[in-house]
């Protein structure tokens, strides 16, 4: 009896998961139940939030994404990571589902972070890149979507992947950088062009983010996203691109 109740409070918390947190339910066996399997493994993921918080603190660590004991465990800290990035409203306020964050978008972008960080510190013949592109990371810092316009009214903001993958670095800072633009660099004779991940900041007036920009050629290549769509966009000049499928 003990191991059914078990079972059944696990489904209930992976249920949760899928409703709050983006999950995905996982294939049915043979027998119609859902068992611990490879398709269940998903909801165990999760990751820890620092315990001591400053402005030197990133958001969240690709170190601290780990395994839980249990769904409800799980859940737990996908919770904690949604208030704390809706830590300047009301703790007693509801946060609608298209505001909450998406876990499978936090857990990909910690591991496409952690790749990044890895190639950074591997003895290579471009270990210098990446000591400089390491040393410019600023640390990840948690965007609330709760975005104005610019009389004062809200809108919806398709921004659930930017919020994930902000989390863990957010940006580059410029003063450090030569060539290491995480987007790539190049020097020929006297052309250089760096492009660098940009400090998220929101124009509103044009929903609109721009994620990364070439330093040195003020009409050099932008990439930013709509907000309003969630759709990528390339502006080189005047000429503007989607970057992504639509």
């Amino acid at each position: 009896l003990k191991k059914e109740v078990l079972s059944e409070s696990e489904s209930l918390w992976k249920f949760a998961l899928v409703r709050d947190y983006g999950f995905e339910h996982a294939p049915n066996n043979s027998n119609g139940n859902n068992n611990n399997n490879s398709g269940d493994d998903q909801f165990y993921h999760s990751i820890r939030s620092p315990e001591d918080t400053n402005d030197e603190t990133p958001f969240l660590r690709t170190s601290d994404v780990f395994k839980a004991p249990t769904a409800f465990s799980s859940w737990k800290h996908w919770r904690k990571i949604d208030r704390r990035i809706h830590s300047t409203r009301n703790p007693a306020a509801f946060i609608p589902r298209g505001e909450r964050v998406v876990g499978p978008y936090f857990l990909r972008a910690a591991s496409l972070w952690k790749k990044i960080e890895q190639w950074c510190e591997n003895e290579s013949s471009y270990k210098s890149i990446g000591r400089e592109i390491q040393s410019s990371l600023l640390p990840g810092r948690g965007l609330d979507p709760n975005l104005l316009t610019s009389d004062g009214g809200e809108y919806d903001a398709a921004i659930s992947a930017l919020k994930a993958v902000y989390s863990f670095y957010s940006g580059q800072d410029g003063d450090s950088l030569r060539l290491g633009g995480l987007f790539g660099g190049s020097s020929a004779y006297d052309y250089l062009s760096c492009s660098r991940f940009e400090y998220p900041r929101f124009e509103n007036d044009e929903f609109r983010v721009i994620v990364t920009k070439d330093i040195y050629n003020d009409g050099g290549k932008v990439f930013f996203m709509n907000t309003a769509t969630g759709q990528v966009f390339i502006q080189v000049g005047d000429t503007c691109r989607p970057a992504t499928p639509s």
